[in-house]
């Protein structure tokens, strides 16, 4: 079954069901990546063009087949000083085999809940939309319930490479994208895919430390480049790891984070770049023989014709 949560805020009362996963979620979301940020003042001590507006599409995954789906913006209820230092929250729990065909629906339900919610200062309407969207979720699920095969993850990572078309995108370049191969093979060997079963590191990773990316969004907006890069992580990495895809509205970046996300990696939500550069600019020396291996990877990863 899908799990469903239309949302919550700092000064309402939760919204949907909470199972277990989501407990967990919004615990590790409000007391190391909010909280903890907030309360130490790592945000504010920034200046005001570096701070990124809470203005985010993401997804966490969790397991093979389980994520939770989100939307935050800023949002202040006026009465409390401090207030609009939290955002709003909406969340969707995502389980099934089909979580990349329910996910840009998803996001769109939550897009309409986020302009809906921004145009009325009424809590009961503020419920009344959010009943609304969990009915509309429900029933993009069950629909997607009915599939008898799952969309196969394959040629993200080709897309990403320009090694195919993607309309309105752009695209990295071959020295980018060794660039961040690189950094990939060298920093998270742990979570990459091999030829060989992959069971022993899945049973490490509670073990394996949190580890940040931050990538370019490779597409016009930021729901698609989110949908891009989570088939790039589900096409390259692990089948279970845990992992965050973080995509700032506004901003032409993704971040990524490898492992339990911490305080420190949980603050890329509110830092640019000057703080968190992107990693296709770190300047490595690229190995020859690495270079071979990448060209080999993105062949592999060559979309389906038609």
């Amino acid at each position: 079954m899908f799990g469903k949560h239309p949302g919550w805020h700092d000064h309402m009362p939760d919204l949907g069901h909470l199972n277990e996963h989501l407990i967990a979620f919004k615990d590790q979301l409000y007391t190391e990546g909010l909280n903890k940020n907030i309360n130490s003042g790592r945000w504010h001590s920034e200046t005001d063009d570096e701070l990124i507006a809470f203005d985010h599409a993401f997804v966490t995954q969790i397991g093979e087949d389980r994520a939770i789906v989100g939307r935050l913006w800023a949002s202040q209820d006026g009465t409390t000083s401090g207030r609009s230092h939290y955002p709003m929250i909406a969340v969707v729990e995502m389980d099934g085999p089909h979580l990349m065909d329910v996910l840009l629906p998803f996001l769109s339900q939550l897009e309409s809940l986020k302009t809906r919610c921004e145009e009325t200062t009424s809590g009961d309407t503020v419920v009344a939309i959010a009943r609304e969207t969990q009915a509309s979720v429900d029933a993009i699920a069950k629909e997607a319930k009915k599939q008898r095969k799952r969309t196969p993850v394959i040629g993200s990572l080709g897309k990403i490479a320009g090694r195919a078309e993607l309309p309105g995108g752009s695209k990295l370049s071959q020295p980018e994208m060794e660039r961040l191969l690189w950094h990939i093979e060298r920093e998270l060997p742990e979570y990459r895919k091999r030829r060989k079963a992959d069971s022993m590191l899945i049973k490490r990773q509670r073990e394996l430390r949190p580890h940040h990316l931050r990538v370019p969004r490779c597409a016009v907006t930021g729901t698609d480049g989110l949908n891009l890069w989570l088939g790039a992580v589900r096409e390259f990495f692990v089948k279970d790891v845990p992992v965050w895809i973080v995509s700032p509205m506004k901003h032409p970046w993704v971040d990524l984070i490898f492992g339990r996300a911490e305080t420190d990696e949980l603050a890329c939500f509110r830092l640019g770049l000057k703080r968190f550069p992107l990693t296709t600019e770190i300047p490595y020396t690229i190995d020859p023989t690495f270079r071979s291996q990448v060209n080999e990877w993105l062949a592999d990863s060559m979309p389906p014709i038609g």
